[in-house]
């Protein structure tokens, strides 16, 4: 069986670049489930390859990472082609609202979703909770007390929303407060920020950090993953 592995990010969505460590810049090799996913899948006979890899006709199932806009063409032939489609989510609705437009999710047979709401909603069969393993092997060894130099530091990229349940405003409010009352004791890092930023709080920004908002649960701000102790993993038919 071949499967169509489909993300919303074009960079990820070309020559398998998705299975690819060094695809990924913000680093922690976020590509590694997706290779263990592809090694799986190849252990039952399965192929999981980007779209480009061969024709649209040849594929059996797609797999779509996040909802693609409606007119985006290989949705709209996934969808015309009456296969097998799964859906994983990654972003909330403050960043891709179109992710939770219900409508669409009925052309899905699973959806792979965070989502405490969906996954405990009236369709347990169809929406199937996930916690995304992140590898930790590379990691380099933390440092002590006495080597850590800095005060603080934001790791985000300058994005804003209009959603009411944003948190964006809070960053900024964040280095505002920094630059009135300890403009050296934070550093930066994330894109978009220097054109905003005051001379003192300037900082080489490369990194990016997850996205968070308000009063959805799943995605913690601080603290202990919610519910965590009670979570089991189940077997889902496919």
């Amino acid at each position: 069986m071949k499967i169509c592995i489909y993300n919303v990010n074009k960079d990820l969505n070309i020559r398998n670049n998705i299975f690819r460590k060094e695809a990924f810049e913000i680093g922690d090799d976020l590509g590694a489930p997706f290779r263990m996913l592809r090694q799986k899948l190849q252990e039952k006979g399965c192929s999981l390859e980007t779209f480009d890899m061969h024709p649209l006709e040849e594929f059996d199932s797609f797999l779509f990472l996040d909802l693609p806009r409606r007119k985006d063409p290989v949705l709209k032939y996934a969808i015309r082609s009456g296969k097998i489609l799964y859906l994983l989510l990654f972003e909330c609705e403050v960043i891709r609202p179109w992710n939770y437009y219900l409508p669409y999710h009925s052309y899905f047979r699973k959806i792979f979703t965070w989502s405490p709401e969906l996954a405990s909603g009236k369709d347990q069969e169809k929406y199937i909770r996930y916690y995304w393993p992140n590898p930790l092997a590379e990691r380099s060894k933390p440092l002590t007390p006495e080597e850590r130099t800095g005060f603080c530091i934001l790791m985000a990229g300058n994005k804003w929303s209009d959603h009411p349940k944003k948190l964006y405003s809070e960053r900024v409010r964040a280095l505002q407060w920094f630059a009135r009352n300890r403009p050296d004791s934070l550093d930066l890092y994330g894109p978009g920020w220097i054109p905003t930023l005051g001379k003192k709080q300037r900082r080489r920004c490369e990194t990016v950090s997850a996205e968070f908002s308000e009063g959805t649960p799943g995605l913690p701000v601080g603290g202990p993953f919610p519910s965590i102790a009670v979570w089991q993993p189940r077997s889902v038919k496919c």
